[in-house]
C-alpha cells in the first residue's frame, strides 16, 4: 500500500506537468490519458517501479490504464538484462473485451527523452467481419487508403496515430497504432 501511495505520487507529479493524450479507440471519450494515470496505478507501473525502470512509470500508467481502462487486464514485462531506468522498455497487456474476446497491447517505453519518457503502443483485434465493414463501422471519420494487392488498408488517424485494416481468414485484424509524447 505505501508502495502503492509513493507510485500514485510520482505520477501526479510527473503527468501532472505533461499535458498528452492517447486514444486507444476513437469510440472512447476525448478524456486524456493523463487524466486516467493520475486516477489510478496500473499493475504495469508498480512492476516497473520494483524493477528499478523509475523513468518510465508515469508514462507507462498513462498508456496502460488508458489501454486497459477499469479492467488490468493481464501484464508481462521482461526484465532488460541491467539498468533498467536506461533501457528501451517492451511490454504486453492482454486486456478483455467481451465474450472470452481479447485485445493484444504491445508498449515501448524509452526512457531518457527529450520528454523524459517516450512511448508508443500497438493494439491488435480481430473483427469478425469483412475489413471494408470493420473500417466503416469503428473509423467512419477516417480515410482509409488500400496500399497492398490484398486489400490491406491504411488511415491515418491523427498525428502519430495510424491504423491498418489486415484481411484475416473470414475477418479482420485492426492494427493500431500511436506514438504518446
Amino acid at each position: 500500500m505505501i508502495l502503492e501511495k509513493k507510485i500514485l505520487l510520482i505520477l501526479i507529479l510527473v503527468v501532472g506537468m505533461t499535458n498528452d493524450a492517447a486514444y486507444a479507440d476513437d469510440a472512447k471519450t476525448s478524456q486524456s490519458a493523463s487524466q486516467i494515470a493520475s486516477s489510478n496505478v496500473h499493475p504495469l507501473a508498480i512492476q516497473l517501479t520494483n524493477m528499478g525502470a523509475l523513468n518510465c512509470v508515469a508514462r507507462a500508467n498513462q498508456i496502460a490504464r488508458f489501454l486497459t481502462g477499469p479492467s488490468n487486464g493481464t501484464t508481462y514485462i521482461p526484465k532488460p538484462p541491467d539498468n533498467p531506468d536506461k533501457r528501451l522498455l517492451a511490454s504486453n497487456l492482454i486486456i478483455p473485451i467481451k465474450n472470452n474476446e481479447y485485445s493484444l497491447a504491445t508498449l515501448a517505453l524509452a526512457p531518457n527523452q527529450a520528454n523524459g519518457c517516450g512511448g508508443s503502443y500497438q493494439t491488435i483485434n480481430y473483427e469478425n467481419v469483412s475489413c471494408e465493414k470493420a473500417v466503416s463501422t469503428k473509423y467512419s471519420n477516417f480515410e482509409f487508403v488500400t496500399i497492398t494487392s490484398n486489400g490491406v488498408q491504411l488511415g491515418e488517424i491523427g498525428i502519430g496515430s495510424w491504423v491498418i485494416a489486415m484481411p484475416a481468414g473470414l475477418g479482420c485484424n485492426l492494427i493500431k497504432e500511436e506514438i504518446v509524447n
